[in-house]
């Protein structure tokens, strides 16, 4: 007579053999580690036009300029100059009274060598945009891939040219990559600069616009010289409140007779303040290098403690600083790089 297995018992062989299953299938399939996706843009440069009313980023290793011939336009791409370049950006015009962007686009490919294979509506950004891909005439099968986008009814085309051939070609294959990630950084900026009052310093010879806010002058002190250069003339500062917060900007000007980057002036500079105690592993969280303005100006953006951004503009045996603590919020950094974007030396 067989004898049955009491039910505590059974339930607890059960649940045994099922912890023992679990277990081998845990070991078995181990758990994937969580990888976060990583902004293969971060440490790009940013190119601004200001006429345009745009900006992008674009990688180190290539370069960005206004163009020569119409001053809204841009030119990119390896070696690029003010004439030439593999792609860039260019004002195709307005829209007229009803008119769709896919429509105007499609009117102006008809003008176009070959016309265009194809014009596909995409979303970059949460805009609406028309992706064109254009045949072009040459030695090796060659193709421009266009997009075009619009705001308050100007259209403007980021473009690149490559032959399509990457198996023979493919560093153009590699710039198409690139181009693709540079879609995602296009925007158009605000111009709203049109009341806004302008700083000029005429003794060293620029200008920038800034926004209404209250303003202060900070005499240069004798005593404020360090190892790299020391203040010259008075600083101007701009804030939003008497108290000086929480959005700050100075402008100053310092000597830098031993033509030193910018990286390395601020280095200099901030180990005299703070007597040789600035460490800067632990101080700076970001370096770029901008272009300025539809003169190109060459500059430097170095982010540090408690988001506070210096932006260098070296000028011959001088260095230009505006510093500015715009907040946290996104708003407030707009402007700052509406106000960097109108910088210019006078002439």
């Amino acid at each position: 007579m067989n004898k049955k297995i009491p039910t505590p018992l059974a339930i607890l062989i059960i649940l045994l053999v099922i912890a023992v299953i679990i277990g081998v299938a845990l070991w078995l399939c181990p758990e994937k580690e969580t990888v976060l996706p990583q902004d293969e843009t971060a440490g790009w440069q940013t190119y601004q036009n200001e006429e345009g009313g745009y900006l992008f980023k674009y990688p180190k290793e290539w370069n960005a300029t206004t163009n020569k011939y119409n001053s809204k336009n841009a030119l990119f791409g390896p070696g690029a100059t003010s004439e030439s370049g593999y792609g860039g950006v260019e004002f195709y015009g307005t829209l007229s009274t009803g008119q769709s962007l896919k429509d105007f686009v499609k009117e102006f490919n008809l003008g176009v060598e070959s016309g265009s294979i194809s014009e596909t509506e995409a979303t970059i950004n949460g805009q609406v945009v028309i992706i064109s891909i254009l045949p072009k005439a040459a030695t090796e099968p060659t193709e421009i891939k266009s997009v075009s986008f619009e705001k308050d009814g100007k259209v403007f085309n980021m473009y690149l040219m490559y032959k399509t051939d990457f198996t023979k070609y493919p560093e153009d294959e590699q710039r198409l990559t690139i181009f693709n990630q540079m879609l995602s950084t296009f925007k158009f900026i605000e111009q709203e600069t049109a009341d806004w009052q302008t700083y000029r310093n005429e003794e060293y010879g620029f200008e920038i616009k800034h926004p209404q806010m209250l303003e202060f002058s900070f005499p240069a002190e004798e005593g404020y010289i360090f190892e790299c250069g020391k203040q010259l003339g008075d600083s101007f500062r701009l804030a939003s409140t008497l108290h000086f917060g929480p959005t700050i900007y100075d402008f100053t000007v310092y000597s830098n007779p031993g033509y030193l980057s910018p990286e390395d002036f601020f280095i200099c500079k901030m180990n005299g303040i703070r007597q040789g105690n600035f460490n800067k592993e632990e101080s700076i969280i970001n370096i770029e290098d901008l272009t300025i303005g539809n003169q190109k100006i060459q500059a430097t953006k170095i982010t540090w403690e408690l988001n506070f951004i210096n932006v260098f503009i070296p000028k011959e045996n001088i260095i230009i600083e505006i510093e500015g603590q715009p907040g946290s919020g996104d708003e407030e950094l707009s402007t700052f790089n509406q106000m960097l974007s109108t910088f210019r030396f006078l002439k």
